[in-house]
């Protein structure tokens, strides 16, 4: 793959890619921090959801930082490696931490990751069939790519809604069985989702003031600051799920 650097040898970094390269920063952080509760059961899908946040983040801004057409919808594509997932890695981190685990059944992970694996491909192979992206405009002046979107693309916007919503059931659910003390982190856990919700939501409907610029990864930097004060004044994840009864 050739990709044509204009703004690193002009010596400039687009501030979007700034942006998002200090959203990879804070992720790196956060799965330090948390890296040591790796045995608590919903840490490891917690680590799941900040790392694809973060190659989400790495190729949003490489895809600004490249110039070339061509370059940019590569890294787009690439960037559904972290997205696809997120969801699914989300609805299991809820159902852990909610200890909801008693209705988790075989092979429901596998069953789950189906819609994630076709969207993958589709993306990959989009420029077969247009069901991810039915057309890619290049916009020069602000540096940036407009997609108008597939069928497929809202199958799985939706579905992942669907995941997301079932999610915050099951901590909204869980704040009736958590002594006061942990009802506090089911709180900071509900606000860090709805933020990065609330910039998904108003990207895909163009509903935002900056049009063409997905807000998503930019606000997972303000949730991954709310998660880990929450770890580090609340002591998130120091207990087992048992525990915090």
């Amino acid at each position: 793959m050739i990709v044509r650097f204009n703004y690193i040898l002009l010596g400039i970094i687009p501030g979007a890619s700034i942006i998002h390269f200090f959203t990879v920063i804070a992720a790196i952080a956060t799965i330090a921090i948390i890296y040591k509760y790796r045995m608590v059961p919903e840490v490891k899908y917690l680590i799941c959801i900040v790392s694809g946040a973060a190659v989400w983040a790495f190729t949003y801004g490489m895809e600004f930082l490249s110039s070339d057409f061509a370059d940019k919808v590569l890294w787009s594509k690439l960037s559904y490696f972290g997205i696809v997932f997120i969801p699914v890695a989300y609805f299991f981190f809820t159902k852990t931490f909610s200890q909801r685990t008693d209705l988790t059944r075989s092979g429901e992970k596998a069953l789950l990751s189906i819609i994630p694996i076709i969207t993958l491909i589709l993306i990959l192979t989009n420029d077969y069939h247009n069901l991810m992206w039915a057309e890619v405009v290049h916009d020069p002046q602000k540096n940036m790519i407009i997609y108008h979107y597939g069928v497929w693309f809202w199958l799985f916007w939706v579905y992942s809604l669907l995941l997301i919503t079932f999610g915050l059931y099951n901590l909204i659910r869980s704040v009736n069985y958590y002594t006061g003390h942990y009802k506090a982190q089911v709180i900071i856990l509900l606000i860090a989702t709805l933020i990065p919700l609330a910039g998904n939501t108003m990207y895909v409907t163009g509903v935002t003031p900056f049009p063409g610029f997905d807000l998503t990864p930019v606000l997972f930097v303000f949730s991954v600051i709310i998660i880990t004060t929450g770890i580090i004044n609340f002591g998130m994840f120091e207990l087992v799920p048992l525990a915090r009864n």
